[in-house]
This record gives C-alpha cells, sequence and structure tokens, in this order.
C-alpha cells in the first residue's frame, strides 16, 4: 500500500492535482510552452542563431555579437527583438478589443499565429534568402501571444 492509499488528505490532493492536469486551461498552457520550445529550438538551430520565442536569449546572443565573441550575428537578434514587441503591440490591441469574448478572442489570435507561421513558411520554401523573415514572423507570432491574453489588457 503507498502512502497516498493510506493518507485520505494525501489522495485528495493527488486526485485535484490529476483534475486540474487535464483541465482545458493546463492542457492549453502546456501546448503552448512546449511550441514555444519547439520553435526556439527550430529557430536557433536552423534560422541562423536566432531565438524567435525567449527573448533573453536573443539579449544574450546580441551582447555577444556586438563583443565580437563566438561569431554570433548582430542584425538577426535586433529584427527578432523588434519583430516580437510589434507582435506584442498587435497582441495587446486584440486584447483590448476582443477581451469580453475570451473565446473569439482566442481563435482570432490562434488564426493570425498559424497564418503568419504558414504565409513565412511558404516563403521559405521558394528561397533561402526568407530565413531572416521567417524567424521575424516567428517572434511576432510569440509577441502576439504573449499579450493577446484577456489578463493582459488594460482598461480602454
Amino acid at each position: 500500500m503507498s502512502a497516498v492509499d493510506a493518507d485520505p488528505v494525501a489522495r485528495e490532493r493527488a486526485q485535484a492535482a490529476a483534475a486540474s492536469v487535464r483541465h482545458p486551461l493546463t492542457v492549453l498552457l502546456l501546448t503552448l510552452t512546449f511550441s514555444t520550445g519547439l520553435v526556439d529550438a527550430v529557430s536557433y538551430l536552423g534560422l541562423g542563431h536566432v531565438f524567435s520565442a525567449n527573448m533573453t536569449g536573443n539579449v544574450v546572443l546580441l551582447g555577444f555579437g556586438i563583443a565580437g565573441r563566438y561569431d554570433l550575428p548582430v542584425v538577426a537578434p535586433i529584427v527578432s527583438l523588434m519583430a516580437f514587441l510589434a507582435g506584442a503591440v498587435l497582441g495587446g490591441a486584440l486584447s483590448r478589443r476582443t477581451a469580453h469574448r475570451h473565446r473569439a478572442h482566442l481563435g482570432t489570435a490562434l488564426a493570425a499565429e498559424v497564418a503568419l507561421l504558414a504565409a513565412a513558411a511558404l516563403l521559405l520554401r521558394t528561397s533561402r534568402s526568407w530565413v531572416l523573415a521567417l524567424a521575424a514572423a516567428l517572434a511576432v507570432t510569440t509577441g502576439a501571444r504573449y499579450l493577446s491574453h484577456p489578463s493582459s489588457a488594460q482598461p480602454a
């Protein structure tokens, strides 16, 4: 017999934890977390050593690039940071417009992200010169996702 089976409080906590992991919001947040990590892995390895989802890494890479260390790019992190900022501004605007309709808000944010990613992927298929544009599109979508949650909306 395990400790959870012997202790009714522990059993109740274990059941509550299992139920919370299956909650739709928890599943969505875990999915978005996974996709963010995947986007960063792909963008760093395949798009010229730039992060598209987590901007802290770009600030570090930019610092090393400016210092001339490790032969790291300077332009790509700057483009990614600016695209993330643009996405955050767009996400904030979306949040203010649709905060009262959470389902529509979430659907609009995810549809915009999918559309931008699909367009960037199509451009990349035509020419490798679109790599920086793809990294920027990924950063825009991540920035929009970051600030498009209704809880981040500021009262108008």
